[in-house]
């Protein structure tokens, strides 16, 4: 064998490893591409699309205010003012919340102002029978005082409209009304009626005393 042959064998070995290396660095790219696919298949098989829930819009009745009467509201805040307006808020909370009881128990009449305005006319006879005198005893003592006037002005009759409004309205105000929700009558501390030993005492709130039945 001449060198010559011997030169063209090496070449052709050198060609041949040459194309198989470069064949082989195909299929490795080719491979390294397809994993890269795959992964990103698998990746975005992985994500969850969030599901959309269309909005479900409710039919809302709309409510309406209560309608408080202006009037019942202004007897209501004139009983609070003449006989609690120096007293706590509690104990203007409890003269109105027992007017309105009142209202609501059949025994007085059924209306904030005809239960404030409420009167009761005290006839004295002589032994023969002739009326001696006759006097309005008020379920309200203020109603009987010509004198009674209020301050429209003032913080007391602003305070005593605010507390009138939110009773008429909700029934409750700071969360004081529940504890006189049985009350129907009160006196002031200076008094000792006789009627109060027949009655079931539920509270002193400064210079009143708060009384249920029974």
């Amino acid at each position: 064998m001449n060198i010559d042959t011997v030169l063209k064998e090496e070449h052709a070995v050198t060609s041949l490893a040459a194309v198989t290396g470069a064949f082989l660095f195909a299929i490795a790219v080719l491979a390294v591409v397809h994993e890269i696919k795959y992964q990103e298949q698998v990746a975005k098989a992985a994500i969850v699309k969030p599901m959309v829930i269309p909005p479900v819009i409710l039919a809302v009745e709309p409510v309406s205010p209560i309608d408080i009467d202006p009037k019942e509201m202004e007897c209501l805040a004139a009983n609070i003012y003449h006989e609690a307006r120096g007293e706590s808020t509690e104990g203007q909370v409890a003269v109105g919340v027992i007017t309105l009881n009142r209202v609501s128990d059949k025994r007085w009449p059924n209306t904030v102002c005809d239960v404030v305005e409420q009167k009761a006319l005290i006839v004295k006879k002589d032994e023969v029978g002739s009326v001696v005198s006759e006097k309005y005893i008020c379920q309200f003592g203020w109603n009987c005082d010509e004198n009674s006037q209020i301050s429209f002005n003032s913080g007391s009759w602003r305070r005593s409209k605010t507390i009138a409004n939110e009773l008429l309205s909700t029934g409750d105000y700071q969360g004081l009304a529940p504890k006189y929700e049985s009350a129907l009558y009160f006196h002031n501390a200076a008094d000792s009626p006789k009627w109060r030993h027949t009655k079931t005492l539920i509270e002193k709130t400064g210079a009143h005393f708060f009384y249920t039945d029974g």
